[in-house]
């Protein structure tokens, strides 16, 4: 059997074992000959990863026993239920847990393939690919699998300029009257108009976009929480808790279901 093309030798180091999902994966679940490779090739790999379903098969496979792990979210349910051993992190565009990768949907697997490169490669490699790709450098890890609203707007939205040139600048000061005179309006003009249209106020919604970027940096648990929440526009770890627990009670968004960033089908 081979990976990438390139036949698996026993006991070859492997440098990345890395595992797709799709409609075959329950086949391929059933397969002893499939779940034998992957367990005995994870034993010299230096880092494995899957993309979207593929996590069926490392967990298949015992490589996610008592392991925080994602996959799509239609699909993270069932995994709990056929799993119980694994920790299930339904939010997550992507989750490392030691040398193991899980990945959401299957183009939450450029966020993958990014930290992963500036993982081995540093920041600087993984921009370079990144703009190579016309992408962003990476979604932070723990953004939300499924969009808010406001990541939904349409390019024609009325607010939809200043929520972009405010999400470039969460660490500054973006209060009501600021956001106002950008769009030309009088500060309640703005907060009643924007409300209507958002479904949650100005202030909701610049937290909900703080909270979204701060997720990633949060899971990452290389910097201290003070230096993070600075950087967000929290200003002291103390309000960015704080934040994030409010974030788990704002209310739905007016007018639009959320819907999922990431599908296997794409």
């Amino acid at each position: 059997m081979s990976l990438a093309g390139a036949p698996i030798e026993d006991g070859a180091p492997v440098d990345l074992l890395l595992v797709p999902g799709g409609p075959g994966t329950n086949a391929a679940t059933a397969s002893s000959d499939i779940i034998d490779l992957i367990q005995q090739a994870a034993k010299h790999a230096d880092q494995v990863a899957s993309v979207c379903s593929g996590a069926f098969l490392f967990a298949a496979a015992g490589l996610l026993d008592g392991r925080r792990a994602t996959t799509h979210w239609g699909e993270c349910q069932r995994l709990q239920k056929l799993h119980h051993d694994t920790i299930i992190d339904q939010q997550s565009l992507f989750v490392r847990d030691g040398n193991v990768w899980t990945s959401a949907g299957i183009t939450a697997r450029i966020d993958l393939t990014l930290a992963i490169i500036e993982r081995d490669h540093g920041f600087a490699v993984a921009r370079e690919v990144a703009r190579a790709l016309v992408v962003d450098q990476r979604r932070p890890a723990g953004r939300p699998q499924l969009a808010a609203a406001l990541d939904l707007q349409k390019p024609e939205g009325r607010f939809t300029p200043v929520l972009e040139w405010a999400r470039h600048r969460l660490s500054e000061r973006l209060d009501v009257e600021r956001l106002a005179e950008r769009c030309g309006l009088s500060p309640r003009q703005f907060s009643r108009a924007f409300t209507a249209a958002i479904g949650i106020t100005p202030a909701k919604a610049i937290e909900r976009m703080r909270v979204d970027q701060a997720r990633g940096d949060v899971a990452t648990g290389q910097e201290p929480l003070d230096v993070i929440a600075r950087r967000h526009g929290f200003g002291t770890a103390a309000r960015m808790r704080r934040a994030f627990a409010r974030g788990k009670r704002l209310p739905a968004i007016t007018g639009n279901e959320m819907e999922p960033l990431t599908s296997c089908e794409e």
